[in-house]
């Protein structure tokens, strides 16, 4: 196998993610770099690279890897979160943004999901708020973000213990079928927490072990 991933017979990558999830991240990264050498902007091998620079406590060559797969690859929500989960590590959600933001065609509205997600991270739920809704209301944003922002909007109103208005929002998103499954779920847990509510319960509850359900 070895042989034949050296020679070019045979792509590298399923075995460099089988080592990085082995916690064999050099091994990674050394197959990583074979498979770029071939193919400079393989988004594959450019996301196993990254993370396994995570891993292996080097942050800046990380960094430099997520934003060449961004380049490449700027529809992968997935990678925006990695990658301001690393800035993260040194700057504020606002930073994160800016920096995420002079990358060459970037999108804008997975900007503003990512720093609604490190606000939210942080525990920062109202900053959260405010990002998700004006990107919810944004009409030049793309309708999925909108809808996603919208349905995180709502989750925000209810770790806020604003029921009624996270339900409105939910409300909104009736009719479009691409979000039916996740808009009923959201809906059940806000009702099962405004019981909690009457009840004297922190409606919080409901949504503390579900974050990060609608990504």
């Amino acid at each position: 196998l070895l042989q034949s991933i050296s020679e070019g017979k045979q792509s590298g990558l399923p075995l460099a993610a089988l080592y990085l999830r082995m916690g064999k991240a050099k091994e990674c990264l050394d197959l990583c770099a074979a498979e770029l050498k071939r193919k400079p902007n393989q988004v594959d091998a450019l996301s196993l690279q990254a993370q396994a620079q995570v891993a292996l406590g080097e942050p800046a060559k990380a960094i430099e890897s997520f934003k060449l797969l961004l380049k490449a690859a700027p529809s992968r929500l997935a990678s925006y979160l990695q990658l301001a989960g690393v800035l993260a590590a040194t700057k504020p959600p606002a930073d994160v943004a800016t920096e995420m933001k002079t990358i060459d065609g970037i999108e804008p509205d997975l900007v503003d999901l990512t720093t609604g997600w490190l606000f939210t991270k942080l525990n920062k739920i109202a900053e959260a708020r405010v990002v998700y809704e004006r990107l919810a209301n944004d009409a030049k944003a793309p309708q999925t973000s909108r809808q996603r922002a919208r349905l995180l909007l709502a989750e925000s109103l209810a770790n806020e213990n604003r029921l009624d208005d996270a339900l409105r929002q939910v409300d909104l998103l009736a009719g479009d079928k691409t979000w039916e499954k996740p808009t009923k779920e959201a809906k059940v847990r806000l009702l099962v927490a405004a019981t909690l509510l009457e009840h004297g319960s922190d409606a919080q509850i409901v949504y503390s072990t579900n974050k990060g359900a609608f990504w």
